[in-house]
């Protein structure tokens, strides 16, 4: 069966996006910061999978239109905030990536 009449090419361009920004940090500038919090990550992420914790943010969809990067970087937020009290600030960083993350010399 061709499944490439369901799909959708602008929701697939934006998980692309998603996924590349994060392995962009993960993989890069990120990778001690993720691996240190990959335990309590998981943990987290079993108990609450990410795409719930979107939705619980206010994410209803994938759509591409001149609100998508405001409303993605709050429901982004959202999600780090939920992680950081779990595990940490780090760990809210490590799972949001590099637009999240700043240093501080506490």
């Amino acid at each position: 069966m061709d499944h490439s009449s369901r799909r959708d090419p602008q929701r697939e361009a934006l998980a692309y996006l998603q996924n590349h920004a994060f392995f962009e940090f993960a993989c890069g500038s990120g990778k001690d910061l993720f691996m240190n919090n990959i335990d309590c990550l998981q943990r987290s992420f079993e108990q609450v999978p990410l795409t719930n914790r979107m939705q619980q943010c206010g994410q209803s969809s994938l759509a591409v239109n001149d609100n998508s990067c405001p409303s993605t970087m709050d429901v982004t937020d959202c999600v780090k905030q939920q992680i950081m009290q779990a595990c940490g600030q780090s760990a809210g960083a490590a799972a949001c990536g590099k637009n999240t993350f700043k240093e501080t010399n506490d």
